[in-house]
């Protein structure tokens, strides 16, 4: 009766390692909307998660539903990786405009002025093709 037992909470503790991945879903989605920010030390961690779940799912299809988990953690990823992308044009974006405002204060034209009495601005051209 004991070794059955001792089996039987050895079969438990190995499902509930495989159903982690799952409930995994769950917890992620709660954090990224909630407003995870991109620059908090959670994100990255969260990131990693997701990507570990991933992979645990697409190489057991084996399981009751796992295209359908997959396809919800590949939704969280690419919003995750959205936020990513958000963040890093809203951080270029506000360097181009420091370094816009000090050129034209450097030139002394007032703000945005560069060389020869041209306007300094990034363009969203530019700013697209350092994102892609």
């Amino acid at each position: 009766l004991v070794q059955e037992k001792e089996r039987l909470l050895e079969f438990s503790a190995a499902l509930r390692t495989k159903l982690d991945y799952f409930d995994e879903l769950d917890r992620i989605a709660a954090a990224f909307h909630a407003g995870l920010a991109v620059d908090g030390a959670h994100f990255l961690p969260l990131l990693k998660r997701l990507d570990e779940c991933i992979n645990y799912v697409n190489s057991n299809p084996q399981y009751a539903d796992s295209a359908t988990f997959a396809l919800k953690f590949r939704q969280l990823h690419s919003r995750a990786l959205g936020s990513v992308r958000t963040h890093v044009l809203t951080v270029l974006r506000r360097a181009a405009a420091k370094v816009e405002a000090a050129m034209g204060e450097q030139m002394g034209g007032g703000e945005g002025v560069g060389v020869a009495g041209r306007l300094l601005n990034v363009a969203e051209g530019a700013e697209t093709s350092v994102l892609y």
